[in-house]
């Protein structure tokens, strides 16, 4: 048994389309397909603020001087 793992997208009509290829050739096997969504959370886990509120606090962050813009010709 081989355990197979591709990325796929499913089309507006609802078909997943799967291309795996494979070493074997002309021989019946039996295909397991497990549906899992991609997580689109975009939330902080639970406590991060908690835990990082001030972890530089000893050894903060500055910013250098950014120095002169460079002046360049204007585009026409």
């Amino acid at each position: 048994m081989k355990t197979i793992s591709v990325k796929s997208r499913i089309g507006p009509d609802g078909v997943l389309n799967l291309k795996i290829p494979t070493s074997e050739k002309e021989v019946d096997v039996e295909v397991v397909v497990v549906l899992q969504a991609k997580s689109k959370s975009t939330s902080w886990p639970d406590g991060f603020f908690k835990k990082t509120y001030g972890s530089f606090k000893s050894d903060p962050i500055s910013r250098l001087p950014q120095g002169l813009l460079q002046a360049r010709e204007k585009l026409v």
